[in-house]
C-alpha cells in the first residue's frame, strides 16, 4: 500500500506526539525534601504550612511542572521534636537525595537542621525561622520570614513597642516573660533592644521551660487579605486554601502561615526556571540578587538571607463576639495599627479585659 507523503508526515507527526507527552510524565521527578510538624505540639501549623506547600505543588504540576518534570513534595514528620531534625535531614539528604532542601516549620526546627545543610554545602530555603542564621552566617540560606531588615530579632516587638510609645499616659514600665527555647530567646533579645531604645524600663525578664500549655498558639499575623500590601493572587490563593482547610481539618482561616508556605514554593519555582536546573551554586547566586514576585508581595533578601524589609503588623483585635470563625474574615475584627502605611484603625487604650 503506497502512502502519501502528506499521510505520512501527518502520521509521524502524531506519532512523535504520542511519544512525547508520556516521555514528559516519565521524566524523573524533581523533588523538594522537607520535614514538618505534622504532629506535636506545633502541628496546627505545621499541618496548615503542608496543605499550602500541596495547593503548590497541584498547581506547578497542572502547568506541566518544573524543566520539564513532575515536581515531588518528599516529607516526614518531625513530630514537633529538634532532636528527629538531624536524623530526618541526613536521610533526605543522602538517602533521598532530594533535588532541592527546604525547611520544617519554627526557629526551633530550623536551627538544628542547619549544620546537616551545611556539611552538604546546599542552599536551604526556610519557613518561618527568627533570626536563625545570625549564628551560622551560612551564604546559602534564605528565609521566608516577614522578620528580616538589619535587627531582625527586633520585628517582632518594634511595631507593639511604637504604638505602646504614641498612647496617652505613655506606658512606663514593662514586664517581660517567654519560653526558654530558640525561637523566643531571639524575639525577647530584640525586645529588649527596644525596650531600651524607647527609654521605657524593664522590670521584669524571665524565661519559663516550654510545656503543653503552649500549644497550637499562634501570636502574630504577618499577612492580611485586607492589608495594604496584599495581592489578588494572594487572595485567590486563600480561597483556593480555604475550600480545602476544614476537609483537611487545619486552620480554617489561613492567614498566618499558608502564604508564607506557598510563597517560599513560588521562589524555588522562580529560581530552578531562571537557573535551568538544581545547581545550589546557581540557586544561592540568583536567589541572593533577585526580588521574588509572590502571593505575600515582593521578596527579596539581604546578605544574612533574611527579607531586605521587614514586614511585621502589630495589630488588635477587637468587637469579638463569641467563638465564631466566620466573624474573623471582617477587617473590623483584626485592626491593622502599625507600620502606619497599613493602618486600618485606632488603639482601644488603654485595655480594659471586660471590654
Amino acid at each position: 500500500m503506497r502512502i502519501q507523503r502528506r499521510t505520512f508526515g501527518k502520521l509521524a507527526a502524531g506519532a512523535a506526539a504520542g511519544i512525547a507527552a508520556p516521555a514528559i510524565a516519565q521524566n524523573k521527578p524533581l523533588t523538594i525534601g522537607f520535614s514538618m510538624n505534622v504532629t506535636g505540639p506545633l502541628a496546627p501549623n505545621g499541618k496548615a504550612a503542608l496543605l499550602a506547600a500541596q495547593i503548590w505543588e497541584s498547581d506547578i504540576n497542572a502547568k506541566g511542572g518544573l524543566l520539564g518534570r513532575p515536581v515531588k513534595l518528599i516529607y516526614y514528620d518531625d513530630q514537633s521534636n529538634p532532636s528527629n531534625i538531624p536524623g530526618l535531614y541526613t536521610k533526605l539528604l543522602d538517602v533521598d537525595k532530594v533535588d532541592i532542601i527546604a525547611s520544617s516549620y519554627a526557629t526551633n526546627m530550623i536551627a538544628p537542621a542547619m549544620p546537616i545543610v551545611m556539611q552538604h554545602d546546599r542552599t536551604f530555603f526556610s519557613l518561618l525561622g527568627l533570626a536563625v542564621n545570625s549564628e551560622f552566617h551560612y551564604p546559602r540560606y534564605f528565609s521566608m520570614t516577614p522578620t528580616g531588615g538589619p535587627q531582625p530579632k527586633e520585628s517582632f516587638a518594634a511595631g507593639f513597642f511604637e504604638v505602646a510609645a504614641e498612647q496617652t499616659p505613655k506606658p512606663q514600665t514593662v514586664a517581660m516573660c517567654g519560653a526558654d527555647a530558640e525561637f523566643p530567646r531571639n524575639a525577647m533579645d530584640g525586645a529588649r533592644q527596644v525596650i531600651k531604645r524607647l527609654g521605657l524600663k524593664l522590670v521584669y525578664d524571665k524565661t519559663y521551660p516550654l510545656g503543653p500549655l503552649l500549644n497550637g498558639i499562634v501570636v502574630y499575623d504577618f499577612w492580611l487579605p485586607w492589608a495594604g500590601f496584599a495581592s489578588d493572587e494572594g487572595r485567590e490563593f486563600l480561597q483556593k486554601y480555604q475550600a480545602k482547610s476544614a476537609e483537611a481539618g487545619v486552620d480554617v482561616l489561613g492567614y498566618y502561615l499558608p502564604p508564607f508556605s506557598y510563597a517560599r514554593m513560588q521562589v524555588i519555582e522562580q529560581a530552578v526556571k531562571a537557573t535551568g536546573g538544581t545547581d545550589d551554586d546557581k540557586l544561592a547566586e540568583f536567589t541572593r540578587k533577585t526580588t521574588f514576585k509572590t502571593v505575600v508581595g515582593d521578596v527579596a533578601f539581604n546578605d544574612q538571607g533574611e527579607w531586605a524589609t521587614a514586614q511585621v503588623m502589630a495589630v488588635q483585635f477587637q468587637g469579638v463576639n463569641g467563638n465564631g470563625v466566620d466573624q474573623f474574615k471582617d477587617p473590623k475584627t483584626e485592626v491593622i495599627l502599625w507600620p502606619k502605611k497599613y493602618k486600618t484603625g485606632d488603639i482601644v487604650y488603654p485595655y480594659n479585659p471586660g471590654s
